[in-house]
């Protein structure tokens, strides 16, 4: 199960334990496989992104804040959380899940480490210049509580797809 996002570098969770599932798995046709892992991973990545919706702050000041790429009200990047299959750069017989804020929350990154405010100073300016903004950490704390809780859901989404998959063909589904 991959789950991208985290601002700091992509989460790669390794699955073990799943060997029985894996085994009934290898019974069936590549698109079958291919199908229930597919959607066990979102169900994973889905937990993860609601985790990191969860977490993700919102600016508390009233009105508009004006920037080159638009308009953002109070909520902009909480609106921007969501997870997503990933088509492009994935090696062939990999499934990609990726949860975390997507391009339109673009300063997630400054929100989660920190960044510089203001303008710069000029020879004889007075006052203002620039001041560090302290990050406030949302995406990370968020993958690291979620971890145990996505993995279970995988665990059991695979388990429930391979039986599934076992009813369609009409084989005897046996518990794991």
């Amino acid at each position: 199960m991959y789950a991208g996002g985290d601002v700091s570098g992509d989460v790669t969770i390794n699955i073990s334990g799943l060997e029985e599932v894996n085994k009934a798995l290898q019974d069936f046709s590549a698109r079958v496989q291919r199908r229930v892992v597919s959607e066990s991973l979102a169900a994973g990545a889905r937990v993860f992104a609601d985790a990191v919706l969860r977490n993700t702050p919102v600016r508390k000041s009233g009105g508009a804040k004006k920037f080159s790429a638009g308009t953002r009200l109070p909520g902009f990047l909480k609106r921007s959380v969501w997870y997503f299959k990933k088509k492009k750069g994935v090696p062939k017989g990999q499934v990609q899940w990726l949860a975390g804020p997507s391009g339109r929350g673009y300063y997630r990154y400054m929100v989660e480490k920190g960044h510089v405010v203001g303008k710069r100073l000029r020879k004889g300016d007075k006052g203002g210049g620039r001041q560090w903004v302290q990050p406030v950490p949302f995406i990370g704390p968020a993958f690291n509580a979620a971890y145990n809780n996505a993995l279970q859901v995988f665990t059991t989404e695979m388990q429930i797809g391979v039986a599934d998959a076992a009813r369609r063909a009409g084989l005897r589904a046996t518990k794991t």
